[in-house]
């Protein structure tokens, strides 16, 4: 059992059939005799339930959506001594480092040349990282016009310990372009198209955005080599009944090609169906190449939230009651699939790439995608459950 930065989530149940464990220090578990084909089931530590249907692998990597622990923490600030100062200018700073991250602190207008950031990690008291400060060239429209400065500073943080005063060297890094064209699927249109520098894994941020429905796009890069993790194009578009998108790792490239996929479409119940329990079968469209996330969403708090993973078109909300997730009478709930795009079946999905991945990294830029995923989120449908 792992979370999105795929650390061990110890002390968790695990369903198969009729046998329950719970996870040990290192979210391992062993459950013996258990079918071909099997349903295993996780609820995490912020009660959220997890089941993987028809999984036949006998060592699956089972994701949960949530980051587990109270991660490590320090401050540090700095300077560029030679940081070209100017209206027209933004720089960036961001803290990268092994299961390491910060907010990115900007600094516009060219109002000094100071950064600081208050980095998080976990695993151990110490961390070494690098500082990333990057700056642009805004025109009087504020669009990019170029990478004036990047550099990086190494450094080592412990645990609510202060760095101040760094200096980070910058230098002008050659600039390249990104450039390509959408195809979109009948009735959708393109609602956005960006950018992303990935620092680190866990340190993104949006360079630039385009938010016209072109269907081509043509974004400055620059070019520094392998201190930074590389960059991401995210886009996306909307139709009546979701949202179309794909989020991929990409160099300096010329003529790239994304093919968006039509999301899931919810079949039955209709929208505002009652009597709803656990008998119920829930049917849907799937989207083109992918495994679906049916995701069951209570409107009351405290209510069981509950993710089915499938690479079918139907699903049921499962039998939790076994451990404190029994389904309430009379409860007022939504819907939705997610289309995970590239897995084949519920398999694929717990092996080193997490089928949660893309739908976080499209939600808070927490985890570079190592391969490029179509993602379909389908418009949610309400139900009541019955009484």
């Amino acid at each position: 059992m792992v979370d999105l930065l795929g650390r061990g989530v110890p002390n968790v149940p695990v369903i198969i059939g009729t046998q329950q464990t719970a996870t040990d220090s290192n979210g391992a578990f062993s459950i013996p005799a258990v079918a071909a084909t099997y349903t295993a089931a996780t609820v995490a530590p912020n009660g959220v339930g997890y089941v993987y249907v028809d999984l036949t692998r006998r060592d699956p990597r089972i994701q949960i959506r949530s980051v587990v622990g109270t991660p490590f923490t320090a401050n540090v600030s700095g300077h560029a001594p030679n940081l070209n100062a100017g209206s027209n200018k933004t720089h960036y700073a961001m803290f990268t480092g092994p299961n390491g991250w910060s907010d990115i602190d900007i600094n516009s207008f060219g109002l000094g040349t100071t950064w600081s950031l208050k980095p998080n990690w976990f695993d151990s008291t110490t961390i070494n990282g690098y500082v990333h400060l990057l700056q642009k060239t805004l025109d009087s429209n504020d669009k990019l016009v170029s990478f004036s400065n990047y550099g990086r500073l190494a450094v080592t943080l412990t645990s609510n310990g202060t760095l101040t005063q760094q200096p980070v060297s910058v230098s002008n890094p050659p600039e390249k372009h990104v450039t390509g064209t959408v195809n979109l699927p009948a009735g959708y249109t393109l609602a956005s198209k960006h950018l992303d520098v990935n620092f680190g894994e866990l340190s993104s941020w949006t360079l630039e955005t385009d938010s016209s429905n072109a269907t081509t796009f043509d974004f400055l890069t620059f070019d520094v080599g392998s201190q930074i993790a590389g960059f991401t194009l995210f886009v996306n578009a909307t139709g009546s009944d979701g949202s179309a998108l794909q989020i991929s790792p990409v160099g300096a490239q010329q003529n790239v090609t994304i093919g968006l996929e039509a999301p899931p479409s919810p079949i039955t119940p209709v929208a505002g169906g009652t009597g709803v329990d656990t008998t119920t079968t829930f049917t849907f469209a799937e989207m083109k190449s992918s495994v679906s996330v049916v995701h069951f969403i209570p409107q009351t708090s405290g209510q069981p939230n509950i993710y089915v993973i499938t690479g079918d078109t139907k699903a049921q909300i499962p039998d939790l009651s076994s451990v404190g997730l029994s389904l309430p009478k009379g409860a007022s709930y939504k819907w939705q699939i997610l289309g995970m795009g590239g897995f084949t079946d519920s398999d694929s999905t717990t092996g080193s790439d997490g089928v949660f991945d893309v739908a976080e990294y499209n939600v808070s830029r927490l985890k570079r995608l190592g391969t490029w995923r179509n993602y379909g989120i389908a418009s949610s449908r309400a139900f009541t459950t019955a009484n």
